[in-house]
C-alpha cells in the first residue's frame, strides 16, 4: 500500500492466501454491529454466492519512510 499523501511511504506484505467460509457470516454480522448500528448485515438474502475470509499470514514485510 502507498501513502497517498507521499508516494514514496508505503507498506508491502507477501505470503500466500488462505480462503474459508468459515465464520464468514458472523464476521459480516460483526461489522454490521461496529459500522452500521444493526445486529445483522442487512443483505444476507440478496448475496450471490458464499462470503469468504481471506487471510495472508505475513511471511515478507518491507516498508518505506
Amino acid at each position: 500500500m502507498v501513502d497517498p499523501d507521499d508516494p514514496y511511504r508505503y507498506v508491502s506484505v507477501r505470503g500466500e492466501a488462505e480462503l474459508t467460509e468459515e465464520g464468514a457470516r458472523e464476521h459480516i454480522d460483526e461489522l454490521a454491529r461496529r459500522y452500521f448500528g444493526v445486529d445483522e448485515y442487512p443483505h444476507h438474502d440478496e448475496e450471490e454466492g458464499a462470503r469468504v475470509i481471506v487471510k495472508i499470514p505475513a511471511e515478507n514485510v518491507a516498508t518505506s519512510g
